[in-house]
């Protein structure tokens, strides 16, 4: 039992003093918390208050009337709940909420000390920059800059333009679209682009085998050809009409990829080697042999028609890459290794067990590039064909007699037997493309020209590159 006396002094007010014995340590009446009526439930008020204690500013916690904010809580309040586009809110140690790390440029407003915010835009002629055409941009700290202002005519190459009068911006044919060098190009009376009505197309996905070469139209994908096709009854004389996106040679036949992915093949028909299977949809690329046709799906799967009764053509997925010549062909798998497949003869089908980027093959040896831009070939080496110079490529061709590659400086490489060695003009010069065959070699420079040779033999048939209107 509480025992409790009281004792009273009365001045101007009553004060009153309370006083017990001790004997009850409250465990059964436990004090009642204070109930602030400025408390929130919102997790952000949560500060370091201990019970018994006087809510403050500085306890981290908004529990009075007066405070916005307390420490690092400040209730649902952001910069951007304040009308700013960005930063942070500090609280002030009166519990107030400053704004001074808060950003309002990107507000989509215009406020005091800005020329412009998000989604403004102005003409390049409205402010005395000196630029008659163009629009303003607003920068990342709301101040209008002329990076996209210019005046076409001045000669100088400015903001938006691409050109302006005489000055190309050191373009050419050459450098636009894939158009070969001749021809010129000329600054629009908008300096926002060229005229190139008197470019010239060039030839592009050159393939070449024996007298004969054809490749692709880079302005429209047409199929154009020259040289001396093989004599056969069956040979029809003129490429199909359409567009195309890759080209390949037989010895006999011709097959194309078109737009569209399916293939097309002309010339000789004798065993099948023209007669694209049924479904003939998702092709990637194609590769036409001696008697016989391959081709890569989109899937990596290989598909095979014409004189295949020796293949053992491989049933997996995963291929990137397929080349064929005689009568084998090779391709580079998932992981890539080399798989070749066909008739056996001289080592031919035997590529090496290592990994590899690109390859091509002649009648009875193969080289490609490794992974770490060397080369490395394989098969028949009479005459050095099968012989590589040192040094990194990045692209190369194989044919009967000799091979050709192309350095990373754009030079080119020819081994094999000596007729068939660079004349000094081409040795000089840099190219982006190489295709060779049994009795000549065509590549297409950097500048998308196109040149042709027969090493030391005066050829008996024309292997000059046609002119594309």
């Amino acid at each position: 039992m509480l025992r409790v006396g009281i004792f009273c002094i009365f001045l101007s007010l009553p004060s009153c003093l309370f006083f017990g014995d001790g004997s009850d340590n409250n465990k059964n009446n436990p004090p009642t918390p204070t109930n602030n009526t400025n408390n929130t439930t919102s997790s952000s008020t949560t500060g370091t208050t201990m019970p018994g204690e006087e809510p403050k500013c500085g306890d981290g916690a908004i529990n009075q009337a007066s405070e916005e904010c307390d420490m690092e809580a400040f209730s649902t309040h952001t910069c951007k709940t304040r009308g700013f586009a960005s930063g942070e809110l500090k609280c002030s140690p009166q519990c107030k909420i400053e704004t001074i790390e808060c950003n309002a440029c990107g507000n989509e407003r215009i406020d005091d000390g800005e020329a412009c915010d998000t989604n403004t835009t102005a003409r390049c002629s409205t402010i005395e920059n000196g630029f008659e055409s163009g629009l303003l941009s607003c920068s990342d700290t709301c101040q209008f800059e002329a990076d996209q202002c210019y005046t076409c005519g001045n000669g100088t190459v400015e903001g938006t333009e691409k050109c302006d009068g005489n000055n190309l911006d050191q373009q050419t044919c050459s450098s636009l679209r894939g158009y070969a060098s001749k021809g010129d190009i000329e600054c629009s009376s908008s300096c926002l682009d060229f005229n190139i009505g008197r470019c010239r197309p060039t030839l592009v996905g050159l393939a070449s085998r024996q007298k004969y070469n054809c490749g692709l139209r880079s302005d429209n994908g047409k199929v154009m050809c020259w040289g001396e096709p093989f004599a056969d009854a069956d040979n029809a004389p003129n490429p199909p009409e359409g567009e195309f996106v890759q080209v390949s040679l037989g010895e006999t036949h011709r097959c194309a990829v078109k737009k569209d992915s399916s293939i097309e093949c002309w010339g000789a028909i004798g065993g099948g080697k023209i007669n694209v299977p049924v479904n003939n949809i998702d092709y990637r690329s194609v590769a036409a042999g001696k008697e016989h046709t391959c081709a890569l799906k989109n899937d990596g799967s290989i598909k095979c028609w014409g004189s295949i009764e020796t293949f053992d053509v491989p049933m997996e997925r995963g291929f990137k890459s397929l080349v064929s010549h005689d009568k084998y062909s090779c391709a580079i798998n998932a992981t890539n290794e080399i798989q070749c497949f066909g008739k056996e003869t001289e080592n031919r089908l035997v590529a090496p067990i290592e990994k590899f980027k690109r390859i091509s093959i002649g009648v009875n040896h193969g080289c490609g590039i490794r992974m770490n831009d060397t080369l490395k070939c394989w098969g028949n080496d009479n005459e050095g064909k099968a012989t590589p110079p040192d040094g990194k490529f990045k692209a190369l061709s194989a044919s009967r007699f000799h091979t050709c590659a192309i350095a990373m400086d754009n030079r080119l490489s020819c081994w094999g037997a000596d007729r068939f060695m660079l004349p000094q003009p081409i040795a000089m010069d840099h190219f982006i493309e190489i295709s060779t065959a049994a009795e000549h070699t065509c590549a297409r420079r950097v500048d998308n020209t196109l040149v042709c040779w027969r090493g030391s033999f005066t050829p008996t048939y024309n292997i000059t590159p046609p002119e594309i209107d």
